[in-house]
C-alpha cells in the first residue's frame, strides 16, 4: 500500500460501460426488446457487442438498420424513449462489474484518491446502475452526459467531471 501513497489527493476518472462494468448484455437486450416489440428482428449479440461503446442511440439505430428499416435514424429517434424506459427497468439484469474492479476501487479510495465516473450515459441511469451493483458508495461523483457541456471524447467532459468533485486537473488520471 505504501506504493499507492502517491495517489493521495489525486482524482481518478473512470468511464463506466466497458471499463468498470460489462453492460453489453443489458444494452443489447434492451435494444432487442424494443426491436421485437415493434416487429423487427433482434440484433444478434455478437453483431452488436463491438459497437456498444458508440452509445445506446447509435446501437438502436444500428439494430434497426440491420433489421432492414429504411429510415433507421428517424425510427431510432421515435423509439428511443421506449428504449430508455425498458433499459431503466432492466439496467442491472445481467450487467456486472468486471472481475477485480470493486477491489481495485476500494484500494484506490484507501490510498486517498478521489474517484469520479465520467460517462456518456445519463447521470441518473449511471447512478441507478452503480447503486444496483453496490458500487455507488465507491465514488465521490458521477458525471453523465447530461451534466456537462460536451460529450466525451471532448476534454470538457473530463474537466467538468474533475471540477465536480473538487479535483485538481494536474493530479488527475483518466481511464481509457
Amino acid at each position: 500500500m505504501t506504493d499507492l501513497l502517491v495517489l493521495e489527493g489525486a482524482t481518478i476518472a473512470f468511464d463506466l460501460d466497458g471499463t468498470l462494468v460489462e453492460s453489453a448484455p443489458d444494452l443489447i437486450g434492451s435494444v432487442n426488446a424494443v426491436l421485437i416489440a415493434h416487429g423487427y428482428q433482434p440484433l444478434p449479440y455478437e453483431r452488436g457487442r463491438p459497437f456498444v461503446s458508440r452509445g445506446a442511440r447509435w446501437l438502436l439505430e444500428f439494430g434497426l438498420r440491420s433489421a432492414g428499416e429504411p429510415e433507421p435514424a428517424a425510427r431510432a429517434a421515435a423509439l428511443f424513449g421506449g428504449f430508455i424506459a425498458y433499459y431503466s427497468d432492466h439496467i442491472a439484469d445481467e450487467t456486472r462489474p468486471f472481475p477485480g474492479a470493486i477491489e481495485a476501487l476500494k484500494t484506490l479510495r484507501l490510498a486517498g484518491a478521489t474517484l469520479v465516473v465520467c460517462t456518456n450515459k445519463p447521470t441518473g441511469l449511471s447512478r441507478s446502475l452503480l447503486t444496483k451493483l453496490h458500487m455507488a458508495g465507491l465514488f465521490d461523483g458521477v458525471v453523465g452526459i447530461d451534466a456537462v457541456t460536451a460529450a466525451k471524447p471532448n476534454p470538457a467532459h473530463l474537466i467538468e467531471a474533475v471540477q465536480a468533485v473538487g479535483g485538481n486537473l494536474a493530479r488527475t488520471i483518466d481511464s481509457p
